[in-house]
């Protein structure tokens, strides 16, 4: 596309039946006082029904008796018909070092082997380099700009923050768990004993419900059935809707 280098010679329906229309200009209303604002007076309900009431101390919780732990003395049928057999020894394994083969790698690709190169047909050629596009310079107003006058703002007092006091708090939120709790000392125990594991050198010899009570079962085999004739598949004898109604034009 390359735009014709003429200017615009013409009009619109707007401009020609366009009637300029009367604008009311709206004053800003006036202040007629300067805005204070007014500290606050007054007081709340819980403030004025509180009554502080004398709270008296828990009573501590009696300390538990603590019983001392007895020893246990008993013994397991594990560990008395265990008995250690020795365990044969084994040599270290030798560890084998890697040695990289000194022969070259050798190997061909089913693609570069079986391809062949083919012959692609020759495409369109390139056309000339294009003209360079120039705008023209918009020449126009609107109606916006030609009717726009500049209104005067008056100047307006930045309103400051009102100060917030934080009352004083003479509360107290603790609990009684908290309040009352007493730490103890706890009675140090001794680390438990690690036992090793040695399997016993006996053969397992018993045997299961299911390899006792198995019987073998007798396994009909079915034999395909014969094919008595050969398959021919019969022609199509039929027609569509779309053919029966179907009119050349």
């Amino acid at each position: 596309y390359i735009p014709k280098d003429v200017k615009f010679d013409g009009t619109t329906n707007y401009r020609t039946e366009y009637t300029a229309k009367p604008i009311e200009v709206h004053k800003p209303a006036e202040v007629t006082r300067e805005y204070k604002p007014l500290p606050f007076e007054g007081t709340t309900t819980h403030k004025t029904d509180y009554q502080k009431w004398a709270i008296e101390p828990a009573p501590r919780p009696k300390s538990a008796v603590v019983r001392p732990s007895l020893p246990f003395d008993a013994s397991t049928t594990y560990k008395t018909d265990y008995l250690k057999k020795p365990l044969p020894e084994h040599a270290p394994p030798q560890t084998a070092q890697w040695k990289p083969s000194p022969a070259k790698f050798y190997g061909d690709t089913n693609y570069r082997a079986e391809y062949y190169q083919k012959p692609l047909p020759e495409g369109p050629k390139e056309a000339g380099p294009a003209k360079a596009y120039k705008p023209l310079p918009f020449e126009g107003s609107s109606n916006y700009r030609e009717e726009y006058k500049p209104w005067e703002l008056p100047k307006r007092d930045l309103v400051r923050p009102a100060t917030v006091r934080a009352f004083p708090d003479s509360r107290d939120f603790l609990t009684e768990a908290k309040s009352s709790y007493s730490k103890k000392p706890l009675p140090p125990s001794p680390p438990p004993q690690q036992t090793r594991y040695i399997p016993k050198d006996v053969k397992f010899d018993g045997t299961t419900n299911y390899r006792t009570e198995y019987t073998a079962k007798p396994i009909e085999v079915h034999k395909p059935a014969e094919v008595t004739r050969e398959y021919k598949p019969l022609p199509f004898e039929g027609t569509t809707t779309h053919k029966t109604d179907y009119q050349k034009w």
